[in-house]
């Protein structure tokens, strides 16, 4: 498929895997040449609602397979062009999707550029393996100049070392005849050094094991007095009515200790198993996030057209009494009345999609009859025994369906 002119689109490969004739178009239009495979891309299904330029996928790698510019064949089977591809999932057309609602529809992705999509992206790879290469060679050529920094100056601490080796043998010889000499005084003043060591380690031992017992003396009423205040302030067994606060307590309660298992507020909750519902209001503005009840858990309200209950879940309720005026004429062997004056009814509420609505008629003889249903209104017909003119009746009306 190509594109043509400005709001044009021409179908000249009928499916994937399909080839473009050399005649079929000049290859300087910048369309495929002859010969170039154009892979359409199906993976997954798509989410489309009507008026919606936006295609949400599920299982779907829009931004690996797809391009602006490309075509996209909906779950209605209309061809639309791609103008964004924001993710993955996530893709926009023109114009706006024009078939009915679908949540996991089939669809197709025609690549319309003039490139052959998977040389493309193999030149991508290759493109990014070779910044790869330049910044390997670069790491190896910085490693090899610190190599050879590190072998110049280990060539010249060898010198210094050997240096320092022929000096130290010449202290060596130096020193040997002095040594014999100055190991024998040596000897004499260590004996002696340890017989004075033998008495100081006696008397220190002695006047350790005085000090410790001092010390045990003092621990021991230090911790009897301890004991004694707190028999004085212990809690007895049972029931007790004076803990006024537990000040020291850091560790939460569990909930089998009749606590709640947390610190805060939030692991409160959790500790007992509450959910989003438990700090929900119960009447207020119901609102959602991706699906996700994240407002009241019921929401009611009224205006001219009638009441309406919204629920946290998604459903929507809608009623009304109003009164209607009827003229009905002959129809075969019964009379009605196609549209009564007051039978057309905008709900108080709008819907996503259209409602279940249920019409009855507070009059004898008479029958509503649904007309027609949408997401914003409906109307509804009178059938009846006999003529009817300008008899007014109430009519009392309910729609249900969902608000998301």
């Amino acid at each position: 498929m190509i594109w043509g002119s400005p709001g044009l689109f021409s179908l000249v490969c009928p499916g994937p895997n399909s080839r473009i004739r050399k005649s079929t178009l000049l290859a300087t239009a910048g369309f495929l040449l002859a010969g170039e495979n154009m892979s359409w891309y199906r993976s997954g299904t798509v989410a489309v609602v009507p008026g919606e330029v936006t295609v949400t996928g599920t299982g779907t790698e829009f931004s690996a397979n797809g391009r602006v510019g490309d075509a996209f064949q909906g779950p209605d089977g209309r061809w639309y062009e791609v103008t964004n591809i924001a993710s993955a999932t996530v893709l926009s057309i023109l114009p706006a999707y024009q078939g009915e609602a679908v949540s996991a529809g089939q669809y197709g992705l025609a690549p319309m550029q003039g490139y052959v999509k998977e040389s493309a992206d193999r030149l991508r790879e290759i493109t990014a393996v070779l910044g790869s290469v330049e910044e390997d060679v670069a790491s190896a050529k910085e490693a090899a100049g610190a190599a050879a920094a590190s072998a110049t100056a280990a060539q010249a601490s060898e010198r210094e070392a050997a240096q320092d080796r022929a000096a130290a043998e010449a202290s060596a010889v130096a020193a040997s005849g002095s040594q014999a000499s100055a190991d024998s005084h040596q000897q004499a003043a260590q004996a002696a050094a340890q017989a004075a060591q033998g008495f100081r380690d006696t008397a220190d031992t002695y006047k350790n094991q005085a000090g410790d017992s001092a010390t045990a003396a003092a621990a021991s009423a230090d911790a009897a007095k301890q004991s004694e205040q707190n028999m004085a302030n212990k809690a007895g067994s049972g029931a007790n009515s004076d803990i006024t606060s537990l000040s020291g307590l850091t560790t939460a309660l569990s909930v089998a200790q009749g606590g709640t298992g947390g610190k805060t507020q939030s692991e409160a909750r959790d500790g007992l198993g509450l959910k989003a519902a438990a700090t929900a209001d119960i009447v207020g503005t119901v609102s959602q996030s991706g699906g996700v009840p994240t407002g009241a858990i019921f929401e009611k309200g009224s205006n001219a057209n009638g009441d309406y209950t919204k629920f946290a879940d998604g459903r929507l309720i809608c009623t009304a009494r109003r009164s209607i005026t009827v003229n009905a004429t002959a129809y075969g062997t019964v009379f009605r009345d196609l549209t009564p004056s007051g039978g057309d009814w905008a709900y108080p509420a709008n819907f996503i999609g259209d409602p279940s609505v249920t019409p009855s008629l507070i009059y004898s003889f008479a029958w509503a009859s649904l007309r027609g249903a949408g997401a914003s209104s409906c109307g509804i017909s009178v059938l009846s025994a006999g003529a009817m003119a300008s008899v007014s009746m109430d009519l009392c009306i309910t729609a249900v369906g969902r608000w998301y």
